[in-house]
């Protein structure tokens, strides 16, 4: 047996176990008188002969492993020769194709290069116009910031100056309402000391006119009491009614 098959073929054999093929020893105890009949190279002998066994079954499996595998051996050679074969057959088309395919590259090649020449031209040409036409824009811009910024200029003075104005009128009105108001007050204040005044006046003259009535009242019924006692012959103080 070569040592270079070994690993293979011991990755797919079970392990033996010879201890497999010795009498146990609860056996030997089963049978006492046993022991004392069987040989003392009855048991190496066992496990001699099962090794043998074991030998033979093993190169038996070799043999078959040995075999099958110089069979797909020549399978494997009996394809790559048909591989080789096909490839030395179809070499020419796929020279031919490859030849076809360079010229195209090259083709392109040369195409793509013309394109790219073409484009950065173009591009130059864009990019000048592009710069030309942005440069002026910028001077256009800064013309309209300049002309704006002295139109806001010239806003912001009129409407500081409207703003002044309007603040001095509004002082003005404020100063003007103040007096009117402070005015207001005084006429107010001496308006209400004049009607007190009247009321004072009035409440007098109301008092002394009901002092009169009262006084005509009580004079109009003095005079009226004597006359009836006159008429009636009763006393000077009125006398008694009838």
């Amino acid at each position: 047996l070569r040592s270079t098959n070994l690993p293979a073929f011991n990755a797919g054999v079970p392990a033996l176990h010879p201890s497999s093929t010795l009498p146990s020893l609860s056996t030997m105890q089963a049978y006492p008188g046993s022991a004392s009949e069987m040989h003392p190279y009855d048991a190496p002998y066992a496990i001699i002969q099962s090794l043998r066994k074991d030998i033979a079954d093993l190169r038996a499996m070799l043999h078959a492993e040995q075999q099958q595998r110089a069979q797909e051996v020549e399978m494997l050679k009996a394809e790559v020769n048909m591989l080789r074969s096909a490839t030395n057959t179809d070499l020419s088309p796929l020279q031919a194709a490859t030849h076809k395919l360079q010229v195209d590259l090259e083709t392109l090649s040369s195409n793509f290069s013309k394109s790219m020449e073409e484009f950065r031209s173009t591009s130059r040409q864009n990019l000048s116009q592009l710069n030309s036409m942005l440069q002026d824009e910028i001077r256009d811009r800064k013309q309209q910031e300049n002309v704006r910024d002295s139109r806001d200029k010239s806003k912001d003075s009129e409407w500081k100056a409207s703003f002044t104005n309007f603040k001095n009128e509004f002082n003005a009105h404020q100063q003007a309402f103040n007096s009117f108001k402070d005015e207001s007050v005084n006429d107010v204040n001496n308006l209400t000391h004049d009607v007190e005044l009247v009321y004072d006046s009035l409440m007098k003259v109301t008092s002394a006119n009901e002092g009169i009535e009262t006084a005509k009242i009580i004079t109009s019924g003095g005079e009226n009491g004597n006359g009836n006692g006159s008429k009636y012959g009763g006393s000077g103080n009125g006398g008694s009614s009838p």
